[in-house]
């Protein structure tokens, strides 16, 4: 029985072998050349493909042409948009006339060609300059927004035994960033801002932060006694940094107080203290 069944396995195994073996004899690689007719075709498609391209990009070219001229005689050589009067606005000092010279803007200059990012690069090259808007307004006007840097203090250099210094007649001031400038117009409220004397510094570079170690502290020291409330007036007339560990100041009254750049805020809260105290017994007496 068992032969038997061994038999018929036998069979239908080579009879499962001969029928994969016909399977993959009869798989022929077969290459057929193209006939001319699908030669012609396929020339023919090809060409049409080439020529409908061809005449989509003589269009574009045209177009292009067409469209650079179209804008030569509406803008450029229309004389309605020619650089008139522009709006200006400014937080500060700076004269209309100075920006205009500055930005290179010209009544002959059209509108539509003037780089709007080089007018902003040149203005923000001048030295009181923080922040600028420019905005293209149709058909002959410009609009400038100007943030100056604004000016709350002097900037001075001066030590008795040193040849050169820098004195009030430079006219150098500076902002809440330390950032020296020049201000030729001297405005009301610049004329009583207090003075800061970088002794240190013999060399103040306008457009730039003034890099004495003790002018920054000077500054946030000058903010503290503005922003406080004072139990009598505290008015700062100059202050003097004498090195990278002393700082005088002086006040409008006469009085004249030495703190250290750190712990400023602490400092302060013992001269406000001081002065209540002082204030107080003063009442009483």
């Amino acid at each position: 029985m068992k032969s038997c069944l061994l038999r018929l396995l036998r069979i239908f195994q080579r009879r499962a072998n001969r029928r994969r073996s016909g399977r993959a004899g009869t798989r022929l690689a077969v290459n057929v050349p193209l006939s001319r007719k699908e030669v012609r075709m396929r020339r023919q498609a090809r060409n049409v493909r080439l020529v409908r391209w061809g005449g989509i990009a003589v269009g574009v070219l045209a177009l292009g042409i067409y469209a650079r001229s179209l804008w030569a005689q509406s803008f450029r050589g229309n004389a309605e948009f020619a650089v008139g009067q522009f709006e200006y606005k400014t937080n500060g000092g700076i004269a209309a006339r100075d920006v205009k010279a500055a930005a290179g803007l010209r009544s002959d200059m059209n509108l539509m060609e003037v780089d709007i990012a080089a007018v902003r690069t040149r203005l923000l090259e001048l030295p009181r300059v923080k922040k600028v808007e420019v905005e293209r307004r149709l058909p002959d006007k410009f609009a400038i927004t100007l943030e100056e840097r604004l000016p709350v203090a002097r900037i001075i250099s001066v030590m008795k035994d040193r040849p050169v210094n820098i004195d009030q007649r430079h006219s150098l001031f500076v902002d809440r960033d330390g950032v020296a400038f020049k201000c030729d117009e001297l405005l009301r409220e610049y004329v009583g801002l207090p003075t800061i004397n970088a002794v240190e510094s013999p060399v103040i570079t306008v457009g730039r932060a003034v890099d004495a170690p003790g002018v920054k502290p000077a500054l946030a020291l000058l903010e503290q006694f503005r922003t406080r409330t004072w139990s009598a007036p505290c008015s700062v007339r100059s202050i003097e940094v004498l090195n990278e560990w002393t700082i005088s100041v002086e006040m409008e009254s006469g009085s004249q107080f030495v703190f250290r750049p750190e712990n400023l805020e602490r400092q302060l809260d013992r001269l406000q203290f001081i002065l209540a105290k002082g204030r107080e017994v003063k009442k009483s007496v």
